[in-house]
């Protein structure tokens, strides 16, 4: 398997040895390959991530902790900040971030003097599509306002900054395989991981083109096996099936107004991802058959009915709360007998059934390793 590092084969930082060593065995006892091994994977589904945020609150307060993180598209993103501090206090990090975010911030790179639901600002996404398209770009909208976001919230983050390992999954045009970014700057692998087709532009990293990883995988549960987790948690945000989407379907094929407006985001772009969203589904209920026997895999599905979710990033809040609540009727029917996290005298078990173990700082040095590329 190739190694893909961004940072040229040069050494991380100090303050990375630092911030691992922080965590200590005491406060993270769980090892790779241990039953209670647990990883977070994080779906595509671009503005439907809010909806992964509070089902990761509604986990964290289980008392669910991730030992790796696994994110493809919106999911690495969100990913990125959970990795950097993997609490409840964390996610409320996370909370604050998606309270930023707007339709138009993240398509356009800038904020409007009108909302956005206005019909004179509403022609706006379908101009700058149309613009780029005639202009001969590789897509209807620019990463700007993904790039803001960035340098705003993660600015500088290195995967070696992470309290645990985390991974960012993109496609591979150049090679036609999956790639699992482990090492190095974090920016230019969230780019890539969130460069829907023909929606944001693909990212050029080592010389090698690289799209949103949802195109070959929605949600990498074989890379959180991998790297030895045993409890999976998949946090899916992707294709709902509902009346509403149907409808709306229906009306943009035939190009209809909904509701006396117009859409916001270009038609276009909102099939291309519709159409994105829909295979990362197939993909994810094929890869969770494949699942080999002694890996227990929970899958969480928060539903919003609200129409052009996908591309709508104006609700997140709304969504975040939707979502909180729909995840704990769900983890209370998957753990009725939950009511508190884990106690020590459960961890000391572990330790005692897994006692040659590494420590936990080989740990992260191991995960943080080599990442692959896998053949398409």
């Amino acid at each position: 398997m190739d190694y893909i590092d961004q940072s040229d084969h040069q050494q991380a930082p100090d303050s990375a040895a630092a911030t691992r060593s922080t965590v200590s065995g005491a406060e993270r006892r769980r090892k790779p390959g241990w039953r209670d091994y647990t990883a977070f994977v994080l779906s595509s589904g671009g503005a439907r991530g809010a909806l992964q945020v509070g089902a990761l609150k509604a986990l964290l307060e289980l008392g669910e902790t991730p030992d790796v993180i696994v994110g493809t598209s919106i999911g690495s993103w969100n990913g990125a900040v959970l990795a950097m501090d993997p609490t409840e206090q964390g996610v409320e990090k996370l909370v604050n971030v998606w309270r930023t975010l707007t339709t138009s911030r993240i398509l356009l790179g800038w904020e409007p003097h009108l909302p956005t639901a206005a019909p004179a600002f509403a022609g706006a996404f379908v101009v700058a599509a149309i613009r780029r398209v005639t202009l001969g770009y590789p897509s209807l909208y620019g990463d700007s306002g993904l790039r803001q976001v960035f340098n705003e919230h993660l600015a500088h983050m290195r995967f070696e900054d992470t309290k645990i390992p985390f991974r960012v999954i993109a496609s591979n045009l150049s090679s036609g395989g999956l790639t699992v970014f482990g090492r190095g700057p974090v920016e230019l692998a969230l780019l890539a991981s969130a460069a829907i087709p023909g929606i944001f532009p693909p990212v050029r990293i080592a010389g090698e083109i690289y799209v949103d990883g949802g195109a070959l995988e929605s949600s990498s549960i074989d890379t959180a096996i991998e790297m030895g987790a045993r409890r999976i948690f998949v946090l899916d945000a992707g294709y709902d099936v509902t009346p509403e989407l149907e409808d709306e379907l229906q009306m943009l094929v035939q190009r209809q107004s909904r509701n006396g407006r117009s859409s916001n985001a270009h038609a276009l772009a909102v099939m291309l991802e519709r159409t994105a969203t829909m295979m990362g589904r197939f993909q994810l209920d094929r890869a969770i058959q494949r699942v080999p026997p002694g890996i227990e895999v929970h899958v969480i599905r928060p539903t919003s009915t609200m129409n052009e979710a996908a591309l709508d990033f104006d609700h997140a809040a709304s969504w975040i709360d939707l979502s909180y609540e729909q995840a704990k009727v769900t983890l209370a029917q998957q753990f009725p007998t939950r009511l508190a996290p884990r106690t020590d005298a459960g961890d000391e078990v572990s330790d005692a059934r897994d006692a040659s173990a590494t420590e936990r700082d080989a740990e992260h040095d191991a995960a943080s390793g080599p990442v692959a590329q896998r053949a398409g």
